[in-house]
């Protein structure tokens, strides 16, 4: 993550940051969910009562070496068709 401009500051990241989230963007279709977090998100989140989590464990993301476990999130009571 790198802080760049003088006169508008913009927040970039480079490297696996992005890395990483191009990959599990691209899971999102693979898996059919709206959305998809990485477990070190997940382990920063206040779990509330407004959002299930089901784990999908020991993913492959491609340039990773290690497996990866990633989450589906849903808002409580609605269902996708």
């Amino acid at each position: 993550m790198a802080m760049v401009g003088d006169i508008k500051t913009e927040v970039v990241y480079h490297g696996d940051v992005l890395n990483t989230c191009s990959r599990v963007q691209a899971l999102c279709k693979e898996l059919d969910s709206d959305l998809l977090i990485t477990d070190t998100f997940y382990k920063t989140l206040n779990h509330d009562d407004y959002f299930n989590y089901s784990i999908v464990s020991n993913i492959h993301l491609r340039g990773k070496r290690n497996l990866v476990n990633v989450y589906k999130v849903t808002k409580k009571g609605c269902v996708k068709n």
